[in-house]
């Protein structure tokens, strides 16, 4: 019987032993999320949640198709290549070029924060997700890394490992590093290697179970929460952390308790959603700033009414509105440069500007900044075929007539010597025009482009633009 047992009970043994180490050989570890692989006190964060669906949706979306043009390509080769010749490293352009397409689920750019003594400096960290093809991801930045230490000859690259995580730096010169590293799914670069180690003692927290990243900071979770849900991509900044940064520099140089530094106080975050529709961009931002820190200056005295609104085409590529006591924030921001010994030219040109204005008979604060807010919005819109964006500035009023009186003549002041400066003032004119029972009061200054400064008023705002046919363009489809 103990001939039979103990061979059989060997085998048992063995069989358990071996399933159990291809078990932990074989077993898949859970993936990072993006969101957990960034440390919780991250400055800010451009997230991209899935690359392969926002390049789908990006090029059908109108910015996607004006840039996807061979003419607009061919026409932006110049400054790009302008741009790598500044940067001193082209080569990292082509590495970017190179392993961007390999991002198909996550991918982030992270501002990981910034630090002002004893030297300053910024850190940055990107990284991605190639989802299923990895292998093939790894191979490629291989490539590239190969490539880019060609060029370079001279680079200096060393390989390292920190908590067991293998990374690589090559710094090509005295002032470069670029640093790079595979920690579980996510492919990470970063040109300072403090920002690598930083995410990969996040990894270790992370599967230890003692943080979830950004998760865990709740500035963070109430703009998530604020946002589109169905967005392509987010733009996340943690102001009061930035903000906390420079405060030391700032109480050194005197201006720690300035009312204009105590104005940043007021925002915690800002954030922005944007998702690509075939027909428009939709566009959400949020801004954190509850109302019991703020200084006056930023104090609503009554909520933003939305009047813009319909002034707004649906083929907009951005709108922005916020409600602001301009008239005050402008008293403020006089008073500190009054006080302040640093700002004496910067008040001579404010003192210049109202005498200019006054020989007018045009006080800048009582008949342009008093008659303006508390909303204001801007908006842009880009057709395929047009030349130039089109820009609208909007601002409530609640003195139409009078601010449309002050404005005439500031424009007829100012048209001889800005047409005259622009080699135009033969065909520079001032006029009105009537489209669907509204007055365009135009001044245009540069015939050629049919460029100048054109206003009207319409239910409550002052709209402003900058091109000839912008306006009409906006009432006739009211009309």
């Amino acid at each position: 019987m103990k001939k039979i047992l103990l061979p059989l009970l060997a085998v048992v043994f063995l069989g358990a032993a071996g399933a159990s180490a291809w078990y932990f050989l074989m077993r898949k570890e859970k993936p990072y999320r993006a969101e957990t692989l960034l440390p919780p006190s991250s400055a800010g964060v451009l997230y991209v949640e899935n690359a392969d669906e926002a390049r789908a949706h990006w090029k059908t979306s109108p910015p996607g198709r004006i840039f996807g043009e061979k003419e607009v390509q061919d026409f932006l080769q110049k400054p790009i290549a302008a741009a790598q010749d500044k940067a001193g490293n082209p080569g990292a352009f082509d590495v970017l070029s190179k392993i961007l397409p390999f991002a198909h689920r996550e991918a982030f750019l992270c501002f990981l924060g910034i630090d002002v003594t004893p030297d300053f400096s910024v850190s940055f960290l990107s990284g991605f997700d190639a989802g299923d093809q990895s292998s093939q991801a790894a191979k490629g930045v291989d490539d590239a890394m190969a490539a880019l230490r060609n060029r370079y000859p001279k680079g200096v690259r060393e390989e390292k490992k920190h908590e067991g995580v293998a990374y690589e730096t090559w710094s090509p010169s005295k002032n470069f590093v670029l640093c790079r590293a595979r920690v579980g799914n996510f492919f990470l670069f970063s040109s300072q290697e403090p920002a690598l180690i930083a995410c990969i003692d996040q990894a270790k927290a992370v599967r230890a179970g003692k943080s979830n990243g950004l998760k865990d900071n709740p500035t963070y979770q109430r703009a998530l929460q604020s946002v589109d849900a169905k967005r392509d991509a987010i733009v996340f900044v943690n102001v009061e952390a930035l903000v906390a940064k420079f405060k030391p520099l700032l109480g050194a140089a005197g201006a720690g308790n300035s009312s204009l530094t105590k104005q940043f106080d007021a925002i915690k975050s800002i954030a922005a959603s944007v998702r690509f529709e075939p027909q428009q961009l939709v566009q959400k931002v949020f801004v954190e700033s509850p109302e019991a820190m703020r200084p006056p200056t930023l104090q609503l005295e009554r909520t933003w009414g939305r009047k813009s609104l319909p002034l707004v085409s649906a083929q907009s590529l951005a709108y922005l509105g916020m409600g602001l006591d301009l008239g005050k924030y402008y008293d403020t921001i006089i008073a500190e440069l009054a006080s302040s010994p640093s700002s004496a030219q910067v008040g001579k040109a404010v003192q210049q500007m109202n005498e200019v204005l006054a020989s007018q008979n045009v006080n800048l604060r009582n008949d342009l900044i008093g008659k303006m807010g508390p909303e204001f919005a801007a908006s842009l819109e880009w057709g395929q075929t047009e030349a130039y964006p089109r820009v609208l500035v909007m601002a409530e009023t609640p003195d139409a007539a009078g601010l449309m009186t002050a404005l005439d003549r500031v424009s007829t002041f100012i048209l001889p010597m800005v047409a005259g400066a622009s080699g135009e003032s033969a065909g520079a004119k001032m006029g009105t025009l009537d489209v669907g029972g509204t007055t365009i009061h135009q001044t245009l200054m540069m015939p050629k482009d049919g460029l100048g400064v054109f206003y009207a008023a319409s239910g409550g705002m002052m709209i402003f633009a900058f091109q000839e046919n912008a306006l009409p363009t906006v009432f006739d489809a009211m009309s």
